[in-house]
């Protein structure tokens, strides 16, 4: 698996998700602050360090699920964390049982944030292993 297919998987398997309305990939300030009319609740995909071993890639990325929150709703930050760390945790799953990837670590960071909007939710940091392939997909 090439580190695109790796981020356009994430991002295909976040947006089927039932409320996830947006993915992007990159700086999350950069797509939140300058998407002004992001759909929320948004999947954003920002790459870290990456290795590889002899037979497996070893993929690094912080996974972002982020919705707005009610300003008349002050107490809805947990609820939208909760929702946003189960979201990320079905995401994960999802990926690594579709691409027979394994999870070597994660860590979820609640957030509470202003963009555009004033916002809350999780992000993981990740390190996953995948099967290295001996040739690109033609999809690439």
């Amino acid at each position: 698996m090439t580190l695109y297919n790796f981020v356009e998987s994430f991002k295909n398997i976040a947006l089927k998700q039932p409320s996830v309305r947006s993915a992007f990939d990159g700086s999350v300030y950069d797509n939140l602050n300058g998407n002004p009319h992001s759909r929320y609740c948004v999947f954003n995909l920002s790459q870290t360090a990456h290795r590889e071993e002899e037979n497996f890639d070893i993929y690094g990325a912080n996974l972002f699920m982020i919705d707005r929150q009610d300003s008349t709703l002050k107490n809805n930050i947990l609820q939208v964390q909760s929702i946003s760390k189960e979201l990320l945790s079905n995401i994960i799953k999802t990926f690594c049982e579709k691409y027979d990837a394994e999870v070597l670590t994660i860590i979820y960071h609640p957030f509470v944030e202003k963009f555009v909007d004033l916002c809350c939710g999780i992000y993981a940091t990740v390190e996953i292993e995948v099967p290295k392939d001996s040739i690109c997909e033609e999809d690439y």
